[in-house]
């Protein structure tokens, strides 16, 4: 079981210009430790949806065994298998310096992969994870959804 893990849950299909929710569930499955976790969004301009909502922000602070959501809305612009923006969740625990030791040299630029580590994404719809390369998907890529007129 993972310490920290993204869930990710939207409609397999959609209507065109009708708008959909996407829920992001971050958990915190550590007993012990608190969860600093950033969420970014990544759109891009092949992508057939317009996003309603936050591109980039942090999560408050995850208590141990809690977890929190991000919601965004999403209108498909265009029919077919449309592909769903990135997005990115990254769990700075590893991140953070602890008092009375010196921060890296250079730090790291705000967003950049060095900044934490990485949560892969567990799509809802499939109940599982994707492994790198899977029908051509990224950590982060969420897929395809279907839209209809």
């Amino acid at each position: 079981m993972d310490d920290l893990v993204a869930l990710l849950d939207l409609p397999p299909t959609g209507k065109l210009h009708v708008p959909m929710i996407m829920k992001l569930t971050t958990r915190n499955n550590h007993p012990s430790r608190t969860a600093v976790v950033t969420v970014h969004l990544e759109p891009d301009g092949s992508d057939g949806f317009v996003v309603a909502g936050l591109r980039s922000g942090r999560l408050p602070m995850l208590l141990p065994e809690t977890e929190a959501a991000f919601f965004w809305k999403l209108v498909p612009v265009e029919c077919g298998f449309v592909k769903v923006p990135k997005i990115k969740v990254i769990d700075r625990r590893k991140a953070i310096t602890p008092p009375g030791q010196e921060p890296p040299m250079p730090p790291p630029e705000p967003g950049s992969d060095a900044e934490g580590d990485i949560v892969n994404l567990v799509d809802v719809r499939w109940d599982g994870r994707p492994e790198s390369g899977e029908e051509g998907r990224e950590a982060g890529d969420i897929g395809r959804v279907l839209i209809v007129p």
